[in-house]
């Protein structure tokens, strides 16, 4: 969600930023805005989602029993611990959203739809 969100947002301002100051937007300023937004997305959908996988690493550890509640365990973790591997997560998330991302744009553009938040 915070992916395709961020995505569309980003493309749109930078789309309205190149309109306004009358850049031409060809496919390679498309495939551009694309991979920058693309990665700005992947960073902040990453962000967005670690404390909660964070938290679900540590309920799926093992030795927690049914009855063990994921308030209990949220007890023993400190703010830091939410954001255990986020730049091994970081990298892995900013190649596979950003290519799904590009790949998105340029079917729709393919298929004869305009650019993920252009005019």
């Amino acid at each position: 969600m915070t992916q395709l969100v961020t995505f569309d947002l980003l493309t749109r301002q930078v789309y309205e930023i190149l309109s306004q100051n009358s850049i031409p937007t060809n496919p390679s300023v498309a495939l551009g805005v694309s991979v920058s937004c693309g990665l700005i997305a992947a960073v902040a959908s990453s962000l967005a989602s670690q404390p909660g996988d964070s938290l679900l690493s540590e309920i799926n550890k093992g030795g927690s029993t049914f009855g063990t509640s994921a308030l209990e365990i949220m007890g023993g973790m400190g703010p830091t611990d939410y954001f255990r591997g986020t730049r091994a997560r970081l990298v892995h998330m900013m190649a596979i959203v950003t290519t799904q991302l590009v790949c998105y744009d340029v079917i729709k553009q393919l298929v004869g739809l305009s650019a993920t938040g252009a005019k």
